[in-house]
């Protein structure tokens, strides 16, 4: 922290670990394969490419087990996501930036100037919480070297609504 910096906030995110948008874009696709892969849906029935695909599959090991993998995958990442990222990170929101940073570490995660603050994307979270998101230029080494300008879609999830008035 700088000296003049004045901290207005500092936090976990305050974010589910499943909600109904992960839900519906991973838990209930991988329930769908899961049935279609054990085949208990019946779909093959319906559909002969459907049964030759499950067939060929069910012949070959490796696939079988890549697949089942790649489906129970499907259905843990809202698990993985928020424990190997929402339960390290907090927040930091000064006079003069706004920080995301792992705890165990001190890494800084990123950073964005409290002028850029407001033009932010919002959405609502929940009741009193809000969701910041922007874009900034990667820092990576890698895009440095061979001249490339990448952006990352950054943002703070699950906080105090009333953090903005310190931005306007």
């Amino acid at each position: 922290m700088k000296k003049e910096e004045v901290i207005y906030w500092q936090g976990k995110p305050n974010v589910p670990v499943c909600d109904a948008r992960t839900f519906v874009l991973y838990v209930i696709p991988a329930i769908i394969l899961l049935c279609i892969w054990s085949g208990i849906s019946g779909v093959e029935e319906y559909m002969p490419r459907v049964k030759d695909v499950l067939v060929f599959l069910r012949d070959n090991i490796i696939l079988n087990y890549t697949v089942l993998v790649m489906i129970l995958g499907l259905m843990l990442r809202p698990l993985l996501r928020w424990f190997l990222y929402y339960k390290r990170i907090e927040y930091v929101f000064t006079s003069m930036r706004a920080l995301a940073y792992y705890k165990s570490s001190n890494e800084i995660d990123f950073e964005i100037e409290a002028a850029d603050i407001p033009k932010m994307q919002q959405s609502f979270s929940r009741e009193g919480l809000i969701n910041l998101h922007t874009f900034i230029v990667d820092q990576g080494e890698l895009h440095e070297r061979q001249g490339e300008i990448r952006y990352v879609k950054v943002g703070f999830e699950g906080i105090p609504a009333d953090i903005l008035e310190h931005y306007t």
